[in-house]
């Protein structure tokens, strides 16, 4: 949360944080994903790159990974909101792939774009 507008932030096991560039409101569906291959990640908004490629992000292979939505440095996560769909691959997708997701599912969201 900067100056009254909400960005999202995605952090790795290696600490490193990733902040996405284009402000987003409350009360608005947004399609938000991410890849990570080959030490590069990117955040996508809409199914458009967001925020700057993060180069040299470590990840961890588990079977007891976490996934958390929210903010929580507070002690508490703090996500207050509706989640439509969730895709998560075993392999990295390319940029074309991420927006054929997003426009596959945009109408159901309300997207006429």
């Amino acid at each position: 949360f900067r100056s009254g507008q909400y960005f999202q932030n995605l952090y790795t096991t290696n600490g490193s944080n990733m902040f996405g560039s284009l402000a987003i409101t409350t009360s608005t569906w947004y399609h938000l994903g991410f890849t990570i291959s080959g030490g590069n990640m990117q955040m996508y908004l809409n199914g458009i790159p967001d925020g700057l490629l993060r180069t040299n992000a470590a990840r961890t292979n588990t079977t007891n990974g976490i996934l958390l939505l929210g903010d929580s440095r507070a002690g508490t996560l703090t996500f207050n909101g509706k989640i439509g769909t969730v895709n998560i691959y075993n392999r990295a997708i390319n940029q074309e792939e991420v927006f054929q997701n997003f426009n596959v599912t945009k109408h159901r969201y309300g997207f006429v774009n």
